[in-house]
């Protein structure tokens, strides 16, 4: 009530969601931070924080010193719902996909335990990790994406354009052609003649790919085939177990219950096999069966993985024991990559060759019959 108006409320509604004040682009609405943009953002809180910096001013420095115009934005939100009263947790489940579910989870869990610093920089450095990893899959991948780019162009420019050249001279001298000659024409001829089509039925059908993969049990079959391939299908497992560990770990450091901890875990996991299995887990934990007992009953997690489990509840540090097996995963990790990449360069070389060489002898081959009847 205003008294000196002497005014009185007649209604009272919930505010509306503000915009975070960035423009659509073509529609589409901006998808959030990326990792590293979040974990400098919470580093640098926790800095502040501990500094003695109180909350609203570092709020409004972050706000002035940042470039990025989508945290920018969501800064401003947050700043005003803080000095309104609001919880930073809650200030910052307002602004999503900004921050993920993950991301507040950890912030409600410091503030509830009043050690909001600590927990900030236990969140940067998993956050850190997690775009190290990240940046080390771009990194290798980087060299055998631009040499498959480079085979592309190479194919396109000899059946595009010089074999074409070639079938003129050939058809001109009225002489059967060898086999691999008229593959060659032939491959070069829906090339030419048909490119497009066939471009656009590779876009129908990524497309329809794409849908069928969202079905669940669809995606829950190729999860599963993923692990079984060969030299990567390791690979992928344990970053997958990684992020799980480090999670799981993260948030029960964090001071988030176990089952509420691997309710998120669940939701963020990347995995469709790996969430249906922490679902079951969940159950099995909830009725008051061991965390170790309740992982070996499935196959997905390896021995070494159960036995840390059992270990770190005997001596009451699982979290503990969970972020030096990921840590553990991701040297390992590390070392597969560059593994799969020595690997996957030379097959894509050999792969240029063969078709260079199928290309050189479709070529030859024809030229030395005529020189031979000559």
């Amino acid at each position: 009530m205003h008294r000196f108006h002497q005014l009185f409320p007649l209604r009272v509604e919930p505010a509306e969601r503000k915009s975070l004040g960035v423009p659509k682009i073509l529609g589409i609405i901006p998808r959030g931070l990326s990792t590293r943009d979040r974990a400098e953002f919470t580093r640098q809180m926790a800095d502040l924080l501990g500094a003695g910096v109180p909350l609203d001013r570092a709020l409004n420095i972050l706000y002035r010193q940042t470039e990025n115009p989508l945290l920018q934005a969501g800064l401003r939100e947050i700043s005003e719902q803080v000095r309104e009263g609001r919880t930073l947790s809650d200030a910052m489940l307002t602004v999503a996909p900004l921050f993920t579910r993950f991301h507040c989870m950890m912030v409600k869990a410091g503030e509830t335990s009043g050690q909001l610093e600590e927990v900030l920089n236990r969140l940067a450095d998993h956050l850190e990790r997690e775009d190290n990893l990240r940046q080390q899959v771009k990194t290798a991948m980087a060299y055998p994406i631009l040499l498959l780019c480079v085979a592309a162009g190479a194919v396109t420019f000899l059946f595009g354009y010089l074999i074409p050249k070639l079938a003129d001279m050939f058809l001109e001298a009225g002489r059967s052609l060898p086999l691999p000659t008229q593959i060659m024409l032939f491959l070069s001829g829906t090339v030419v003649r048909e490119g497009w089509i066939v471009l656009v039925a590779f876009v129908v059908k990524a497309t329809i790919g794409y849908r069928v993969v969202q079905i669940p049990k669809v995606g829950l079959w190729l999860d599963k085939l993923k692990y079984r391939l060969p030299l990567i299908g390791e690979l992928v497992k344990k970053i997958v177990l990684t992020r799980f560990l480090r999670t799981l770990a993260t948030l029960m450091k964090g001071g988030v219950p176990i089952l509420s901890a691997m309710d998120e875990v669940k939701e963020t996991a990347g995995s469709p096999q790996l969430s249906l299995i922490l679902e079951k887990a969940h159950r099995d934990i909830k009725e008051g069966r061991p965390v170790a007992e309740t992982l070996s009953a499935f196959d997905f997690f390896p021995p070494a993985l159960v036995n840390i489990a059992a270990i770190g509840e005997e001596t009451g540090e699982l979290e503990t024991m969970f972020l030096r097996l990921a840590n553990v995963y991701d040297r390992e990790i590390e070392v597969g990559i560059k593994r799969a990449v020595s690997l996957f360069e030379p097959a894509i070389i050999f792969a240029m060759g063969v078709i260079v060489a199928f290309v050189v002898i479709s070529v030859l081959l024809p030229i030395i019959e005529l020189n031979a009847t000559v």
